[in-house]
């Protein structure tokens, strides 16, 4: 059974469910064993977090395809192998579906619907499921973002701006500027800091007067010390991802200032804003393209 759920679930929360015997052995799978990889359904996104798929079986406990455990999906199991495309071509359906739809507009508003059920007497004659068309057309990269962020922007109205930001680093990325990499760090960098300022304004409690905000807000060592501690963001895992920040951060420092010429690859803007889009999920909740 596959269709669209009325909840955008970003963090992950859709995917493949599959149930053996009235028992949950695999949660909102999205990895390549359900298709989830480059040249099938594409990789895991937030645009395709409507999308879900429920596998039912039932039988001898030797046709079951989970694993010796009975907590996940054998991959290997021949009644896997066999319902695989079916899923597959299932999950693509409604994977494109959540791409293309308003979900405002042309999903959550409608609260019921018809199962439409279809008996299938042998699966090895079945080449391929009939869906109905898809809608033409998808939305634009800023309309998704505007989209799966919603919930957030209406219950906290300053992340918008760091969205939009965010997303605008992709166009700098597309200009044919010698500078564009040195441009690209100082933005990402910026959009951090003031992301910051952002997180002690609306989501922290600290209780300070203006001018130990200023200061605060003036010395870039002392302000991550006070977020990490505010946000608890600050173990093991945590700090490796506070490390590489700090690295481009230096990198555009050295890049401004230094008499040498310092080279700044793609690769460094995309670390650095991959690092960021993490950081930004736990401190406000935003999801970034």
């Amino acid at each position: 059974m596959g269709g669209l759920s009325d909840i955008s679930s970003p963090s992950g929360e859709y995917g493949v469910y599959f149930y053996c015997n009235d028992r949950l052995i695999a949660r909102a799978l999205t990895t390549s064993v359900v298709g989830f990889e480059t040249g099938t359904l594409g990789v895991p996104h937030p645009s395709m977090s409507l999308a879900k798929v429920f596998v039912f079986l039932k039988g001898p406990a030797d046709l079951m395809p989970w694993n010796s455990s009975k907590s996940n999906i054998n991959a290997n199991h021949e009644v896997f192998i066999g319902i695989k495309p079916y899923i597959i071509q299932t999950l693509k359906q409604f994977t494109s579906l959540s791409k293309r739809k308003s979900w405002k507009s042309d999903v959550f508003p409608f609260k019921e619907g018809e199962i439409k059920s279809r008996e299938i007497k042998n699966i090895k004659e079945l080449k391929r499921i009939k869906f109905p068309d898809l809608p033409d057309g998808r939305m634009s990269q800023d309309k998704v973002l505007a989209q799966i962020n919603e919930n957030i922007v209406d219950s906290k109205p300053w992340t918008k701006a760091i969205y939009e930001n965010f997303q605008f680093t992709k166009v700098v990325e597309k200009q044919k500027l010698s500078d564009k990499n040195l441009l690209n760090l100082i933005y990402i960098d910026t959009i951090f800091e003031m992301s910051l300022k952002q997180y002690l304004i609306y989501e922290s409690n600290l209780a300070i007067s203006d001018s130990e905000f200023i200061s605060l807000m003036k010395d870039r060592d002392k302000l991550i010390i006070e977020i990490k501690k505010l946000s608890g963001l600050n173990n093991s895992k945590w700090n490796k991802i506070w490390e590489k920040i700090q690295y481009y951060h230096n990198l555009k420092d050295r890049s401004q200032y230094s008499r040498n010429n310092v080279n700044i690859d793609d690769s460094d803007i995309t670390i650095f804003r991959d690092n960021l889009k993490v950081l930004f999920i736990e401190l406000f909740g935003i999801n970034l393209l």
